[in-house]
């Protein structure tokens, strides 16, 4: 009988350990999102949308897209934290450019190119 109890102890304890182990771990992960990144829908296609994904507290994003010294599309989006947005560009008369996408959020700046 005392080798039921604490077997059944033990088990209890391993249950409530695992348990309290995982929320921790959960907890921190979530705390230590503080990024954001930008990047190409399809980056080897001919498509220039491209898309920016949001894990900061910001949520105010503005972009440039440019073609050589013209700007095809400027706009600025409402990206919620834990969000990511597709941004579709119209793909007319790519051939032997260069299409340039600039994204500010606050003080950041990350810009990423496409050469067609």
């Amino acid at each position: 009988m005392q080798q039921k109890k604490i077997i059944i102890f033990v088990i209890i304890l391993f249950v409530l350990s695992s348990a309290y182990l995982f929320f921790i771990n959960d907890k921190h992960l979530d705390a230590g999102k503080d990024w954001w990144a930008v990047y190409f829908e399809d980056p080897k296609g001919e498509s220039p949308s491209f898309i920016i994904e949001n894990n900061t507290k910001e949520t105010e994003f503005e972009y440039l897209v440019v073609k050589g010294n013209v700007i095809l599309k400027a706009e600025v989006v409402e990206i919620l934290k834990g969000e990511t947005k597709n941004i579709s560009i119209e793909s007319n008369d790519l051939k032997n450019k260069r299409i340039n996408v600039e994204v500010y959020s606050g003080e950041e700046k990350m810009e990423i190119y496409k050469n067609y």
